[in-house]
């Protein structure tokens, strides 16, 4: 059997495909077939977690340097070192969105510990801002960066099109691209690129059965619930906060809980992508 070759590769696809792609291909009235393509980091390495401002949940980090309003980078999706690969590849997939910043009279921060200094001594309220867009509250902020999240693992989760170090939701696209430039036409999944189609295939239904198996379960006190009504009755009734699980990831913070889930989401697409990978 012919050895198939498959790397991993640091790129974010832009559009997920259906099972019919070829006949999705959108054409000009000369009949050309064209789609959008996005610069692959093919040579960037992977992202590394910064250090945060505390060891609590959710803090935004002091170190973590702030794109610009609007700017996104690709991810670095190239084998990652160390023991937790794919912790990391996940790491690189949300470095390539908006980071967090915070505004307080006029100063921006990327660090929440600074932000809230500022807001005492000045006596200003705290903006959040996502790239351009500016929100009143960070439950607003979390809830526009875990659709982001959501949107980057529905297109990672599909079979794309790449030649070379560019991305396509169109497979005549793509062998098109890969005819000009002599590259070869591979199928990428989460961020891994194989030489065999049916490999390809067979990691995007791996994603899918992993994402099903994401689930958020809750806690009240000593009692876990898989039904968040019975854990607000039990919280109701005991006066105990509810806690949001997510895999080992715990939360009393709804928002937070739905950005636990997108993240373990991504894992999972990625997770698959490996597996089928080392298969």
């Amino acid at each position: 059997m012919t050895r198939k070759r498959m790397t991993l590769v640091a790129v974010l696809c832009v559009g997920s495909v259906a099972t019919s792609a070829w006949a999705l291909c959108p054409k000009h009235e000369s009949g050309s077939t064209t789609a959008k393509t996005v610069p692959a980091s093919v040579d960037s390495q992977p992202e590394t977690a910064k250090t945060p401002c505390s060891a609590k949940a959710g803090k935004t980090p002091c170190s973590a340097s702030a794109h610009a309003p609007g700017e996104t980078k690709p991810a670095s999706l190239t084998a990652a070192k160390g023991c937790c690969p794919i912790e990391a590849k996940v790491d690189a997939v949300l470095a390539s969105l908006p980071s967090m910043r915070f505004k307080v009279a006029g100063e921006i921060t990327s660090c929440r510990h600074t932000a809230d200094t500022l807001a005492k001594a000045k006596k200003a309220k705290i903006e959040y801002l996502l790239g351009e867009e500016t929100f009143e509250t960070q439950d607003e902020a979390d809830l526009r960066l875990t659709s982001m999240i959501e949107t980057q693992t529905e297109t990672m989760k599909a079979v794309q099109f790449a030649s070379g170090k560019k991305c396509f939701g169109c497979p005549k696209t793509a062998q098109a691209e890969a005819k000009k430039t002599g590259t070869p036409l591979t199928y990428r999944v989460g961020g891994v690129d194989f030489a065999d189609k049916a490999l390809a295939e067979k990691a995007a239904v791996l994603a899918g059965e992993r994402l099903g198996a994401v689930k958020l379960s809750y806690k009240v006190g000593k009692r876990s619930f898989c039904c968040d009504k019975m854990a607000g009755a039990a919280a109701k009734k005991t006066g105990e906060k509810t806690i949001y699980v997510v895999g080992e990831n715990e939360t009393d913070c709804p928002s937070k809980a739905q950005q636990l889930m997108a993240k373990a989401k991504l894992a999972a697409v990625i997770s698959a992508a490996m597996a089928v990978l080392a298969s």
